[in-house]
């Protein structure tokens, strides 16, 4: 608890963007991501957090990270995962940063393209509960044309808003990362797009602290 208060985890921002039901008996987590969800992943095994805290409570934890991962490929990895890990019972999805700096693609197209996956994973997972790790903010976003800044950092707001709300809509939750900042020199790596040490172990507390903690004693996603 006091690691989370000192890397700066915002409870509050978690419990208002999630009504959170109770599950019972083992269960299976697949985080899915980009270069993002790796790194946190090495980050974890190099602490022993691999299952984030949540093995005493039978969560099994599987890490799924592709660097340069875009929304499009999100389902063939998945289809591909699926075959030889067990079925989850809840999926972190974070994903969506690689494709903002395609400015051809549109904030609406992109919401689309995450609505009708996380749709089919509903379809394809019985029961499974979505949850929307929100695309962060980066110090540089490779790729991207020169000036255009302002323009993907607008998108990411609001991709993140209308993806989080469908998510939850839908059943889903949503864990936000709002003490994740660009302005956070600390945080990031000198590419000014992957998190630090430090950074990655802020991240790694967002989910961990997201998915363990309860706020009441009817709210809570894991006993």
């Amino acid at each position: 608890m006091l690691i989370l208060a000192i890397l700066g985890y915002n409870f509050s921002s978690f419990k208002k963007a999630n009504k959170l039901k109770v599950f019972t008996g083992p269960k299976i987590l697949w985080i899915v991501g980009s270069s993002l969800v790796h790194w946190a992943n090495v980050e974890a095994k190099k602490y022993g957090r691999n299952n984030l805290g949540l093995g005493s409570k039978g969560v099994t934890t599987y890490w799924i990270g592709q660097p340069g991962l875009q929304i499009k490929d999100l389902d063939s990895l998945l289809d591909a995962k699926k075959i030889f890990l067990p079925s989850p019972h809840f999926i972190i999805i974070h994903c969506g940063a690689n494709d903002l700096t395609d400015l051809e693609l549109t904030g609406k197209g992109l919401m689309e393209n995450v609505k009708c996956s996380i749709l089919r994973y509903k379809a394809l997972f019985k029961n499974v509960i979505i949850i929307w790790s929100s695309m962060l903010q980066r110090r540089y976003w490779h790729f991207a044309p020169l000036n255009a800044g302002a323009i993907i950092e607008q998108k990411r707001k609001r991709v993140n808003s209308v993806v989080k709300n469908f998510v939850i809509e839908n059943g889903g939750k949503a864990i936000l990362h709002e003490n994740i900042r660009a302005s956070e020199v600390s945080l990031y790596r000198t590419d000014g797009t992957h998190l630090s040490q430090t950074g990655n172990q802020v991240f790694l507390n967002n989910i961990q602290g997201g998915l363990s903690l309860s706020y009441a004693q009817q709210n809570q996603l894991f006993q």
